[in-house]
């Protein structure tokens, strides 16, 4: 539509020069064989004052269509029916809409015909008028209508082609999918988020997409939305692209409805891949390191070189899903796979193997033997660097690791798939964590296990010498007293000392060699710990004093509901052995009611406590704390032992998971006591 001015028609104010108003212009083009319809519509529109209406006129479909092709006009008024011309108004209209001609166009016909109407409307003509009915404000309300519905119209298209400029151009995939899952439109974006073209994405059904274990999950999930008619929904899952890509997305579904029927969902899918993955690697390393840590408490629990090795292999698989495990260890360039676990459908089978073989033979063994770093060989059967070993021909991709001791590799940490790709340099390095946590347990394992051999020796040692000593201990022992009997009238003074001197140093060496040896048994505690009934223990411990109680006159008690313990009876009565004697040595050669009591109770913490006391000497409070040391000993005119006993008490009740203390009032008496695990 066009502006001019028409000078007939001013504006005037008072006080200033009149101008011309500018009202609008609108050109039109009547198709009509009739001129003298023509020129009748002509003089109806010469009526109208608000807007200039210029109309041309041609005869002819192909005169009109030519008209059309220049593009001059706002609006065409077509005539249904031309003179000598089998194509109609109709006609005229899909070939002017095939030409791109956006004008509105006025559907002219001399019969009032719904059909006809309707026909006109659908191809595309903004109003239907028949002549005999035509006026001068009905023509220019149609006029002003089509024009008016042409402009909401072009709006519209624009709109749309900004719109769809808009989707096309965005980085996010918009999809809409019908109910059965299939495709109805695609932006770019998707086409480059799945790799697939676009026909190939028609071809295809949205589940397609999507990665396997989420398959189920996602169409229940949009079937929930379906059935109950959720107008927007937002979901995370995965995808698998064109390439084997996994890619996680974020999608919003809304709803395509019609009527009340859900027939699809429109998607926006957003690519959430790199946040998805510094979520997982997160995740993924607070798991590792807590695996790292559970591994190093499960390692550090045990010194035993076996356990050591079943723990590890139970470990790596934090460091990446397998399925097979290896450990081998390097002596003088030989490996010697100590451990190898076999994942199966009945679960992991543990094997103990006896493979030995160069580590100069296998490849990447000694690559790794060479740089110190791990290695991961994600197709076994396309890389060089591979060196198959025995019964393991079923592995596709490989992560080693070298245990690693002092910049020396003594070991080495492997993994196997039976699937190709499953490993990379990813999960060698996490492996490496592991082994580097196995060297420093191997390597306490070891020191451990030279440790006992040692031990065992020194035992073995120990038992011979106090073995080889007792026999001419007990001779020494005997004479010293048949000297002492045999001379006792016949020999000096002087002499006599000497001889009474030679049989109690033997009688000391005798109890060193004892305390010795009950030590060295200490060491098998955990093998020996039973139910112990602990009554016939105390009394068994205190008849061997029963000598010098009755000498000395002391009355002693033992109750008779002593509770039973955990323990090793053997060793307990020589705690309640080493306690008497103790009491008896310290209850005073004053005291005249020497008294000793042995009792015991249970206590609310699952373990029983025993105690022996006495109302001898008591002990000072600045001498407690060194009570339980060697050698140790105090009122020394009072007994001559020579301060082992207490010290190897303390031993034995750890060993047997208890605790020992003492309670004393000087002058009083004591009370040593000792706890042990109650049996159940």
């Amino acid at each position: 539509m066009s502006r001019k001015t028409n000078a007939s028609i001013y504006q005037t104010e008072p006080g200033t020069r009149a101008k011309p108003l500018e009202i609008p212009c609108i050109k039109l083009l009547f198709i009509e064989d009739s001129e003298g319809e023509y020129l009748y519509a002509r003089e109806m529109l010469s009526e109208v004052k608000d807007v200039l209406l210029m109309a041309d006129w041609a005869a002819t479909y192909d005169a009109g269509l030519e008209a059309i092709k220049r593009d001059i006009h706002d609006v065409y008024l077509v005539n249904f029916r031309l003179a000598d011309d089998t194509r109609t108004g109709l006609d005229l209209l899909d070939e002017a809409r095939a030409l791109g001609c956006k004008a509105p166009m006025i559907m002219l016909t001399n019969r009032d015909d719904n059909e006809t109407d309707l026909a006109a409307i659908r191809a595309g003509a903004e109003d239907y008028l028949v002549k005999g009915q035509i006026e001068s404000q009905t023509l220019t309300r149609s006029i002003r209508y089509a024009l008016e519905r042409a402009r909401m119209v072009k709006v519209l298209r624009e709109n749309e082609e900004r719109f769809r400029r808009i989707v096309e151009e965005i980085s996010d995939s918009v999809v809409t999918v019908g109910q059965d899952g299939q495709f109805l439109y695609l932006n770019p974006a998707a086409v480059r988020l799945t790799g697939y073209t676009v026909d190939e994405l028609f071809s295809m059904t949205f589940t397609d997409l999507i990665a396997p274990e989420w398959q189920e999950q996602l169409w229940s999930f949009y079937q929930r939305q379906f059935e109950n008619q959720v107008h927007e929904t937002l979901l995370e899952f995965a995808i698998i692209a064109k390439s084997g890509e996994e890619k996680w997305v974020e999608q919003t579904a809304t709803l395509v409805t019609e009527g009340d029927n859900v027939m699809g969902f429109q998607g926006i899918v957003r690519d959430i891949s790199a946040r998805k993955n510094a979520e997982i690697a997160e995740f993924e390393q607070r798991a590792l390191a807590e695996a790292l840590r559970d591994t190093a408490a499960a390692l550090n629990s045990t010194l035993k070189l076996d356990e050591v090795l079943d723990r590890i292999l139970d470990s790596v698989q934090y460091a990446a899903p397998h399925d097979g495990a290896n450990i081998m260890l390097v002596e003088a360039g030989t490996a010697h796979v100590l451990r190898s676990l076999k994942r199966g459908d009945q679960g992991p089978e543990r094997d103990i193997p006896s493979d030995a073989f160069s580590v100069e033979t296998v490849p990447h063994l000694s690559q790794m033997i060479e740089s110190k770093r791990p290695l991961a060989i994600p197709d076994t059967q396309a890389d060089p660097c591979w060196g198959e070993l025995t019964d393991i021909s079923w592995a596709r991709s490989y992560a080693g690791a070298p245990i690693r001791l002092e910049d020396e590799v003594i070991g080495f940490l492997d993994l196997f798939s039976a699937r190709a790709g499953t490993f990379g340099q990813v999960h060698a390095d996490r492996l490496q964590a592991f082994a580097d946590q196995a060297a420093i347990a191997i390597k306490n394992a070891q020191l451990y296990g030279q440790l006992e051999e040692r031990n065992a020796e020194l035992d073995a040692f120990g038992h011979t010498v106090a073995h080889d000593l007792r026999g001419p201990l007990t001779n020494l022992i005997g004479y010293a007293e048949m000297l002492d009997v045999l001379c006792e009238e016949g020999i000096p003074p002087q002499a006599l000392t000497c001889v009474q001197t030679i049989g109690s140093s033997a009688l000391k060496m005798d109890q060193i060699i004892s305390s010795l040896l009950l030590l060295a048994t200490l060491r098998n505690a955990a093998e020996s710990i039973a139910e112990v009934d602990m009554e016939p223990v105390a009394r068994a411990a205190a008849e061997r004093f029963r000598e010098q109680i009755d000498q000395r006159g002391i009355k002693i008690d033992i109750m008779s509901d002593l509770p039973r313990a955990l323990g090793h009876g053997p060793w307990l009565e020589e705690v309640f052995a080493n306690l008497v004697d103790n009491a008896i040595k310290y209850i005073g050669k004053q005291n005249e009611s020497p008294h000793i009591i042995i009792r015991g109770f249970a206590q609310d913490d699952n373990m029983a406590r025993y105690e022996v006391s006495d109302n001898g000497l008591g002990i000072k409070p600045e001498d407690r704390d060194r009570l339980f040391e060697m050698f140790s000993r105090f009122h020394k005119a009072e007994g001559r032992g020579l301060g082992l006993g207490l010290s190897i008490i303390k031993r034995i009740i750890g060993k047997l998971n208890g605790t020992l203390g003492v309670e004393s009032t000087l002058g009083e008496g004591s009370t040593f006591w000792f706890t042990l695990p109650a049996a159940k």
